[in-house]
């Protein structure tokens, strides 16, 4: 198994997942790889993506709509 060594860790970084480790009746270097694991699982990545995209996607349509287009004209002449 591999060794990691992480240097100039930010103090308020560690406390954080010192907390975590608690919390979760973990080792902080068991909870530092419970974290790694998820961030770095394709699963993962690919649900945060999927979440960005629709969120965009949201947004996009907003934007399409002329109604709203042409309130937000008028409401901004009105200022």
């Amino acid at each position: 198994m591999a060794l990691l060594q992480m240097r100039d860790l930010p103090d308020e970084l560690y406390e954080k997942l010192k907390i975590r480790a608690r919390a979760e009746r973990r080792s902080i270097t068991q909870q530092a790889v419970v974290i790694l694991e998820e961030t770095l699982s394709e699963d993962h990545n690919k649900a945060r993506r999927k979440h960005a995209l629709e969120k965009l996607h949201d947004i996009r349509a907003e934007f399409k709509k002329p109604a709203d287009l042409v309130h937000m004209l008028r409401d901004d002449r009105e200022r």
